[in-house]
């Protein structure tokens, strides 16, 4: 009877423990908001022409997250952003560059781990998006067009998807620096004869509505 009592005993201090230990930490979502300065290029691989030249286009993003904890410092961050991506480009005989600018809406879903450094948290993170092309502009050598955005025959296809790698700083009072690269693994050319994949790195500013 005593050793049972004894059991009971060790039980009880050890839910009160873990109790104290979960109010400690919390588990309430954190909202914001955010603004990126966007450096974005178009990978691509011609299979007949080897003079091909590209170049990287600057743009900006803006969007929100929530950041939703999970355990200790680590949490995952759904963001939902849109705005300019895309790719210059010119063949070696043309003396024009010609831009291709795509209005693109991406989610990101990062799992980051964060950093207690007493003014804030230091974090870094990887995960899935998905992006989806709204519209695009052609403006080059051929002229100004809007581009068509179509899987089957259109200058690039609507969906693309990749991983995205992300890292920052979170101050106390809600604001915020980050750094972020997609990487696209998607082929999002519907020409046969190249292949197109998305790289956009992003540096942001960002207000979160929870502050600690």
């Amino acid at each position: 009877m005593k050793t049972k009592y004894y059991f009971l005993s060790l039980c009880l201090m050890g839910t009160c423990r873990f109790a104290g230990a979960q109010e400690k930490v919390s588990w309430k979502p954190k909202y914001g908001v955010k603004i990126n300065y966007v450096t974005s290029s178009l990978h691509t691989t011609q299979k007949y022409a080897t003079t091909f030249n590209a170049k990287s286009l600057s743009s900006v993003q803006a969007g929100a997250f929530v950041e939703l904890p999970i355990i200790g410092g680590l949490s995952v961050q759904p963001e939902v952003l849109i705005g300019g991506q895309g790719g210059q480009s010119k063949y070696a005989n043309e003396n024009v560059w010609s831009k291709e600018t795509l209005l693109a809406l991406n989610i990101p879903v990062n799992f980051i781990y964060n950093v207690n450094i007493g003014v804030g948290q230091v974090y870094a993170g990887a995960g899935p998006y998905l992006g989806y092309a709204l519209s695009g502009k052609y403006d080059g050598i051929l002229g100004e067009y809007d581009l068509k955005i179509d899987d089957e025959s259109g200058d690039f296809k609507k969906q693309d998807y990749g991983i995205n790698f992300s890292w920052g700083f979170k101050s106390n009072y809600g604001i915020g620096l980050s750094m972020a690269y997609q990487l696209g693994l998607r082929n999002i050319s519907p020409n046969t004869s190249k292949e197109v994949k998305n790289g956009v790195f992003s540096v942001g500013l960002s207000y979160s509505l929870h502050k600690k």
